[in-house]
């Protein structure tokens, strides 16, 4: 018999499969120096506040010196980092980024980066942190070869705020940064761009803010008739035993906004000898009074010195929006010259000063 023996065999046909070429990228800063030049807004503070309240937001800056990225084969990524200068004093933590100080205190700013050809991507800020801090994501997409961050300019922006230390202008009109400063860097991708950072600079000449002044809208002197201290009819007798005649009156000052302080001086066309008290403004006539003058006294019983410009009374601390109550005192006192009965009539003028 014959036996026929086959003997299958399977060949399996394994494909070789490769992938596409490919290979990472990563995005970095021209290494600079950049220096904020130039930016203005008009400040205007509310009144007193216990958060840090945003006063200007996204206020873009000039700057000297070049701030671009580029992006090449690598993988070190694209995300933005940023620190700020271990040697910045006077920052305020703050989130999304560190508040710096101005010469008026409670008046800070922050600085965050934007890419100019595309915005969106990005807003980081300087972070309230002396190691790097991813301050913005950037997607893996976003590093090609001609993207908006290979060869793509960057601008700078500050916000400003006010915070619970403000306390007023402090006889400040303008607004500018307090320290001449490098404030910190950004840099894109991972630790190995550490060489490739940019460092922002400040100075006081960065920017100059102005800022609302503080004022009141009317002031209504109370205890008087139409701003008249009316002493009626005195006797030269009411003078012995150091007898005074005295007259309260207050000077309200209304609708007052960001006034930390007021300053109080005196003025008059009419002056006793001593400098210390109003003197009659009727010099001349037979019914002419001789020998007294008035004297302002503030509520601490300090002297306002006519037309003497270091004779000065300060209320401070004040709260705001609201309403300031000035006390003071007129006194009737001799003068040490002749006395002479008649009538009398002297004129004061209050000059206010906000803070």
């Amino acid at each position: 018999m014959n036996r026929f023996n086959s003997r299958a065999c399977l060949l399996a046909l394994l494909p070789l499969l490769t992938p596409a070429a490919w290979a990472a990228r990563d995005c970095y800063f021209t290494r600079s120096d950049v220096l904020v030049d130039g930016a203005y807004v008009n400040l205007t503070p509310t009144g007193r506040v216990s958060d840090d309240t945003l006063l200007a937001k996204d206020l873009k800056a000039q700057y000297i010196g070049e701030f671009r990225s580029h992006c090449e084969v690598g993988n070190d990524g694209q995300n933005l980092w940023g620190i700020i200068n271990s040697g910045n004093t006077g920052y305020r933590w703050h989130d999304p980024g560190a508040l710096f100080p101005t010469n008026i205190p409670g008046i800070r700013y922050s600085v965050h980066v934007k890419l100019r050809p595309k915005p969106s991507l990005a807003d980081g800020y300087l972070p309230s942190s002396t190691s790097y801090t991813q301050v913005a994501a950037i997607g893996d997409g976003e590093d090609g070869e001609g993207s908006a961050l290979d060869g793509g300019d960057w601008d700078i922006y500050l916000d400003f705020y006010q915070t619970e230390e403000y306390t007023g202008n402090q006889g400040q009109s303008v607004v500018h940064p307090r320290d001449d400063i490098i404030l910190g860097q950004y840099r894109l991708g991972g630790s190995g761009h550490n060489s490739n950072i940019v460092s922002i600079s400040i100075n006081k000449n960065s920017f100059a803010m102005d800022i609302t002044a503080p004022t009141c809208t009317s002031a209504i002197a109370n205890g008087t008739k139409e701003n008249t201290v009316d002493f009626g009819n005195v006797n030269f007798n009411d003078f012995e035993g150091n007898r005074v005649p005295k007259k309260n009156f207050t000077i309200k000052l209304s609708n007052c906004s960001l006034v930390s302080g007021v300053t109080t001086k005196l003025t008059a066309v009419n002056v006793s000898s001593d400098g210390n008290m109003l003197a009659n403004d009727l010099t001349s006539g037979q019914g002419t009074a001789a020998g007294a003058g008035v004297q302002i006294r503030d509520v601490n019983s300090n002297t306002l010195r006519p037309n003497d410009g270091y004779s000065t009374s300060t209320v401070s601390g004040l709260s705001m929006p609201g309403t300031v109550v000035l006390n003071y005192s007129a006194e009737l006192r001799t003068d040490g010259t002749a006395r002479k009965a008649g009538a009398f009539q002297s004129t004061g003028v209050f000059t206010m000063t906000y803070k």
